[in-house]
């Protein structure tokens, strides 16, 4: 077989891999998530947050796997990880947590999030819009 012959084959089969790789994802969760999270007066102990959220794409069983960063003094400090589910037919992602459950809204490149206390009242509403590559 032909040298020149053979790498394209090789190209090709990159591509075509590549490709089932980012077509996997056709939820548009994947990839980074910057807004704010705001305290509605619920608790007292909470502060305004500018946030980056990090998702990667929905596993076989909806799980999706996310990683939270606050911006304070233009520095990002981890919060912490996550395991989401995915309700690809709602989209939404839920979370639950000792405190509550946070559902969030995916809307294209725009994300509403509320996080809901055991007790029924809502302690955040968050805001998040896609970042651009």
């Amino acid at each position: 077989m032909d040298v020149n012959l053979s790498m394209t084959f090789r190209i090709l089969a990159i591509g075509m891999f590549a490709a089932v790789l980012f077509a996997a994802d056709d939820s548009g969760i994947a990839g980074s998530w910057t807004g704010e999270s705001l305290c509605t007066g619920v608790r007292g102990a909470c502060k305004d947050e500018h946030v980056i959220w990090t998702f990667k794409a929905p596993d076989s069983s909806g799980k999706v796997w996310a990683s939270a960063d606050k911006v304070v003094d233009g520095q990002r400090i981890n919060m912490g990880s996550a395991e989401f589910q995915f309700d690809k037919p709602a989209s939404t992602l839920s979370w639950k947590i000792p405190l509550g459950i946070w559902k969030l809204v995916l809307k294209k490149d725009a994300i509403d999030g509320t996080l809901t206390l055991n007790e029924g009242g809502i302690a955040r509403r968050m805001t998040l819009k896609k970042d651009t590559p």
